[in-house]
């Protein structure tokens, strides 16, 4: 179980933050640590929405050394100025940071799977659009193939008849020498 899961659990079992803190020192886990994970699961409590949001964290011994002072404000700002250990700043900013850029990250990892669903769309999309110009393509060249072959089909249909129109012309001038020569001599 993690530090920050321990703290919830103990906070679930009714302890205030002051039995928590002494009960994790007295495990000798650093005065840091515990005031990153207290802050780490207040700020778990509220975005999963419980409703017994834990008081916050005390600081760590140095932050309450510095309140029992009297109030300097150019040593307060040394003092918070300072890293503390890990190279964290005093006062949970950094674990605040932290805190929200894993909030931040999982909330993006939504959107991110939206845009990876979206892109897998996009490119699924891009190759059937791609195949259909294909065959597009190859239905308006076949068109084309056809209208030229019935174009040449009717043109060369005229022809024939341009040479049947001929050959029945030839074939009446004929017929009018056959019976008209007849003609003549039936009337004599």
């Amino acid at each position: 179980m993690g530090l920050i899961e321990e703290i919830s659990a103990m906070g679930n079992q009714g302890l205030t933050n002051d039995q928590i803190v002494s009960a994790l020192e007295e495990r000798g886990i650093s005065p840091k640590q515990i005031e990153d994970a207290m802050s780490q699961a207040q700020i778990k409590r509220a975005v999963t929405g419980e409703e017994n949001i834990m008081e916050p964290p005390q600081a760590n011994q140095q932050t309450q050394e510095i309140s029992d002072q009297n109030y300097d404000p150019q040593q307060q700002q040394e003092y918070y100025s300072q890293p503390a250990e890990g190279g964290y700043s005093s006062g949970g900013t950094e674990t605040m940071i932290d805190v929200a850029e894993q909030v931040f990250t999982e909330k993006m990892q939504k959107i991110q799977k939206q845009l990876e669903s979206q892109n897998e769309f996009k490119t699924i999309a891009e190759l059937k659009l791609k195949d259909i110009d294909e065959r597009l393509q190859r239905m308006e060249k076949m068109f084309d193939h056809l209208q030229m072959s019935i174009l040449d089909k009717v043109g060369s249909y005229g022809k024939g008849l341009d040479n049947t129109k001929k050959e029945m012309d030839m074939m009446q001038d004929s017929f009018r020498k056959v019976v008209g020569g007849r003609t003549h001599k039936s009337k004599k």
